[in-house]
Parts: structure tokens; C-alpha cells; sequence
């Protein structure tokens, strides 16, 4: 029963990491909207390669993602060959350092923070 669960999901994950390897865009992609979700900014249905990451450029602070974005869609979509090694390189240093990031926390964390600090080191009634 273990394996009938189990075994579409591994396979799932096999295939996902077997495309991740065969396509340089398929992997950055991959690597762009885990840096979103990291930063809780999903992917919608309908963005672009393109448009995610001039967001997440900005939500992020890493200027070089609009070129990551850029380069996904003229290397995933493009013909074969579009994108020079030296620039691959480049825009997978770029994801790497987005990596990297810590997220920011809001102001109204922060302040559900302070607020739940206040109400326990108040005595009760």
C-alpha cells in the first residue's frame, strides 16, 4: 500500500529532475519560482518567464533576474543554441545570489510580533 502512494510521487520528482537537467530554462525556471515562493510572491497562471522576473527583481533586489527572466524565454522557447554559455553562467550566478536573499519581514508581522510579546508579559485580570 506504502508503494502505491508513494511510487507516482517519486517518479513525479524523477521526471521533474530529469527535465531540470536536460533544459537549461526548464532548471533556471525552476529555480526563478523558488525564489519567488521564498519570498511569497508566486507565479500566476498566465506570467511570463519574462514578467516574473522584472517583479522579482524588484521584490528581491537582484537586478540582473530581468535578464534570467529574458534569457528563459529566448532559451526555452527559442532555437537551440539562443543562449552563450558565458551568459548562462552569468544568470545562474544571479539566481544563486537571489538564493541567497532573506526574505523581508513585513510591517504587519512585525507588529503582530510586538502585539503577542505585549500581551504575554501582561499579568491577567
Amino acid at each position: 500500500a506504502f508503494l502505491l502512494f508513494t511510487w507516482p510521487r517519486l517518479a513525479w520528482r524523477r521526471a521533474r529532475t530529469r527535465a531540470a537537467r536536460a533544459s537549461w530554462a526548464t532548471g533556471a525556471l525552476y529555480r526563478l519560482e523558488a525564489v519567488g515562493r521564498n519570498h511569497l510572491r508566486p507565479r500566476g497562471a498566465s506570467e511570463t518567464p519574462r514578467a516574473y522576473g522584472a517583479v522579482l527583481a524588484i521584490a528581491v533586489g537582484v537586478p540582473d533576474l530581468v535578464g534570467v527572466g529574458e534569457a528563459i524565454d529566448r532559451s526555452g522557447y527559442g532555437p537551440p543554441g539562443a543562449l552563450a554559455d558565458d551568459l548562462r553562467s552569468r544568470f545562474d550566478a544571479a539566481l544563486a545570489a537571489a538564493a541567497r536573499v532573506k526574505r523581508q519581514r513585513s510591517t504587519s508581522s512585525r507588529f503582530r510580533r510586538i502585539r503577542n510579546q505585549n500581551r504575554r508579559t501582561q499579568s491577567p485580570r
